[in-house]
């Protein structure tokens, strides 16, 4: 795992961009990490298999919630109440095929909101589309995306997965968080042991996750850890 986010937000969301961008990757083919010294993330998936399409569906809700530690009331990230989070961001439903949407449509091949499909577990937040613009590049979607976890969040290399079983494309890491695991509690099977996976693409005209590295318009927060063999 990388450095904590804590260090990192204290230069600056260009800075963290630029950092992330020195990280090396590891490149899946058919399975078995390639040589470009990383290795994959390992965690434990639970049922989070199927994880998306092109976008659409409902709201979703994973049972099964642990019990931990009270979580801050003004914290509208990974793991805050759905309430707060409706609070610091504009929700719409005009148009909103994917559950609960979030802050302003972002221009694409596939128009989206800002968050869609956003899922919560007893009433928090554990996972979430997040729409990129155009040209973002995968260090600044990652750094975008870990924004919204804790300070001591650790992460992952990137790993590139550029075939997977169904023919789509994408690249995952994980990232870990003591505080997350004391949020969730230890029987909790999201965020288990405080690990969490972050899926980035870009999203074809056809709803078909694709890896482009200067062309990220999409994120997806799973919570669950990625394991190889995963699909994007």
């Amino acid at each position: 795992m990388a450095p904590s986010l804590q260090a990192l937000r204290r230069i600056g969301l260009p800075a963290v961009a630029a950092a992330l961008a020195l990280v090396p990757s590891a490149v899946l083919l058919g399975g078995t990490a390639a040589s470009s010294g990383a290795q994959a993330p390992t965690g434990r998936v639970a049922a989070a298999s199927g994880r998306h399409g092109a976008g659409g569906g409902s709201a979703g809700h994973h049972g099964g919630g642990g019990g931990g530690a009270s979580i801050p009331s003004g914290w509208a990230g990974f793991g805050g109440n759905l309430a707060t989070w409706s609070k610091a961001r504009h929700r719409d439903v005009t148009g909103c095929v994917a559950g609960w949407c979030f802050g302003a449509k972002v221009a694409g091949p596939i128009a989206a909101y800002a968050f869609n499909d956003v899922t919560t577990t007893n009433g928090r937040v554990t996972g979430w589309w997040q729409a990129m613009p155009q040209g973002t590049t995968p260090a600044q979607a990652e750094a975008t995306a870990l924004g919204l976890f804790p300070d001591d969040t650790q992460f992952s290399p990137l790993v590139v997965l550029k075939h997977d079983l169904f023919g789509a494309s994408c690249a995952f890491l994980n990232v870990e968080s003591k505080t997350l695991a004391s949020w969730f509690g230890p029987k909790s099977v999201v965020a288990t042991n405080g690990q969490v996976s972050i899926e980035l693409f870009w999203l074809n005209p056809q709803g078909y996750p694709q890896w482009r590295p200067s062309d990220i318009d999409r994120v997806i927060v799973v919570p669950v850890a990625y394991t190889q063999g995963d699909n994007c």
